[in-house]
């Protein structure tokens, strides 16, 4: 079973829908030049999640008393 890598199917589906590579390029470049939590947060779904939620209620939601 070949696995193959997630910011290649990104890439793919991107030129074949938009004919460029946009959203994967910038994806790649954020991964080399934004930290840990980023990169792996591209990687994996469950930590883009946890990251948004974080800097969402972080940024939003700091002064307002909102856990």
């Amino acid at each position: 079973m070949v696995r193959a890598n997630g910011m290649e199917i990104v890439r793919t589906r991107e030129r074949e829908k938009y004919g460029n590579e946009l959203l994967s390029n910038e994806w790649a470049k954020a991964k080399e030049d934004s930290g840990f939590l980023v990169a792996n947060a591209l990687e994996n779904w469950t930590d883009v999640d946890w990251f948004a939620n974080r800097f969402i209620n972080w940024k939003f939601y700091k002064d307002k008393g909102v856990t």
